[in-house]
């Protein structure tokens, strides 16, 4: 299962859930990669982004060549561990913010081919009204400049509009291996929700005896006056 995002949607709730019960997953037939940098596994989706930029460099992949080095590395260390039966579920925002074309979805899809028979995508989707504002409120908390224009939003669309996500995807993996989630407004404050629609979504059978991460894990974002 690939959860591809989308940005402002949860994804750093979903990655802290499933790796804060990331051994309990075993006894379920699942597993979740913990030879990646952080539980937001970047490194299956950064290096088939070109060109290289600031991200690249920071997990060291700033060259064609160290790209090259850490899909090796990946290649490896799923070689090692994925077996005929087992499931794996692999959560990363970038790979619906960073793979814009659909060659370069086809070439992160073609690798994890080599290893998997089945590749399902889970996406999560939220009003892109709702979006926008927080993504400009991300942008400014993290130190960039930039003025609150269409300029601005149209910009960022390439990474919040969900039908170019969805039909880039649905191109390479079948519209039938999607399925979408929408996140809703009025659930936001309860995140045991949308834990619960992503593990059905992806099929994992969890229960209430499953931690839920605490609030350090979501995203800051600048009030309205802020912005």
């Amino acid at each position: 299962v690939l959860h591809i995002g989308t940005k402002k949607a949860g994804s750093t709730l979903i990655q802290a859930f499933l790796k804060q019960n990331r051994k309990r997953l075993p006894e379920l037939g699942w597993s979740y990669p913990s030879f990646t940098m952080n539980r937001n596994h970047a490194e299956f989706a950064l290096p088939f982004e070109q060109p290289a930029n600031d991200t690249h460099h920071l997990y060291k992949i700033g060259t064609p060549e160290l790209a090259e080095a850490k899909l090796h590395e990946l290649a490896e260390a799923l070689r090692a561990q994925v077996t005929p039966e087992s499931q794996w579920v692999i959560s990363s925002e970038y790979l619906s913010t960073r793979l814009r074309t659909d060659e370069q979805v086809e070439a992160a899809v073609g690798f994890l081919r080599q290893f998997f028979d089945q590749i399902d995508v889970v996406v999560v989707m939220r009003r892109q009204e709702v979006v926008l504002p927080s993504v400009f409120s991300q942008y400014v908390t993290d130190g960039f400049i930039s003025e609150w224009s269409w300029e601005f939003c149209e910009r960022e669309r390439p990474i919040i509009d969900c039908e170019l996500i969805m039909r880039r995807w649905g191109r390479v993996v079948g519209r039938e291996s999607i399925t979408a989630i929408p996140f809703i407004e009025e659930n936001k404050r309860d995140p045991r929700w949308l834990l619960e629609q992503f593990a059905a979504a992806a099929g994992i059978p969890i229960d209430s005896t499953w931690r839920t991460p605490s609030s350090e894990h979501a995203n800051s974002s600048l009030s309205a006056e802020g912005i």
